[in-house]
């Protein structure tokens, strides 16, 4: 989307969390989740972090989530994370 709509549906996103309500989003700019979102959840297969955006998305729990990412494999029905690595 361009910038206006994002500007404008961001706007619109935050009055709707001032009024209490429940706002589920999926980001992947970083600088967005932290200037608009007050909580974060970051998931990779499993939860990585949640909670106060400030506290969420540090380097660790983004590098954490990033090489969870890595064991993805598509023909497998399920996905097995190594513990040991």
């Amino acid at each position: 989307i361009d910038t206006r709509t994002a500007h404008d549906l961001l706007h619109l996103i935050e009055t709707w969390n001032k009024q209490g309500k429940t706002v589920l989003t999926v980001l992947h700019d970083m600088e967005q989740a932290k200037h608009h979102f007050p909580e974060t959840l970051i998931l990779a297969r499993e939860i990585v972090a949640w909670g106060p955006t400030a506290s969420a998305l540090t380097d660790k729990n983004l590098a954490t989530a990033q090489h969870l990412s890595h064991h993805w494999h598509d023909d497998n029905h399920t996905c097995n994370r190594d513990e040991a690595a």
